[in-house]
């Protein structure tokens, strides 16, 4: 939540560090480990698995991701990020040297590029996202057990408003995890 006045932090560390100095009251963002989190309550409230996108008219259904990643240009997550920084691991472990063509910190203007063909990706899945329902994206699934990244609510450590909102938020997430595909 921001209050009214201030400029919201872009980076997680920020938003860290203004939910500990009283500025902002609780953020929602991706987990850092590299945060410094104590005297706070972080409460996970979902993953995001990592996933490849590509268009669907190169990506066939049964398409090999490794060699699509290997072959199209590659719009990167931003590395400066702890999803960025995921996708970098997961790349290496892999053992894939994609062919870096854009690095971005926009998700959603990653997606619309592969979308008008620009290039291949490999991004966090985000909750809500159909993309495997969008008749120009093709949906690569990494093997196993993919790498996710966890989506939580930062608050200050004292019984606060925030308290409220945070359990709505993990009532509603639990709501929505339950509910039958499609609603």
């Amino acid at each position: 939540m921001h209050r009214a006045g201030q400029a919201p932090q872009r980076r997680n560390g920020g938003l860290a560090r203004s939910v500990k100095s009283g500025e902002l009251d609780a953020a929602v963002f991706v987990e850092d480990s590299e945060q410094e989190l104590k005297g706070m309550l972080w409460t996970p409230l979902y993953t995001e698995p990592l996933t490849v996108v590509a268009i669907s008219q190169s990506a066939p259904p049964g398409s090999d991701f490794k060699k699509l990643l290997r072959e199209q240009p590659f719009l990167r997550f931003d590395r400066r990020t702890p999803s960025g920084i995921r996708v970098e691991q997961t790349l290496r472990k892999l053992g894939v040297v994609p062919r870096d063509f854009l690095e971005l910190s926009s998700l959603s203007a990653i997606i619309e590029l592969v979308r008008q063909n620009v290039g291949i990706t490999m991004v966090p899945h985000i909750k809500n996202a159909d993309w495997a329902n969008d008749a120009l994206l093709r949906v690569l699934p990494l093997p196993g057990r993919p790498p996710t990244r966890l989506i939580g609510m930062l608050e200050q450590g004292k019984e606060h408003i925030t308290s409220v909102i945070r359990r709505h938020l993990v009532d509603l997430l639990a709501e929505k995890s339950a509910a039958p595909a499609g609603k």
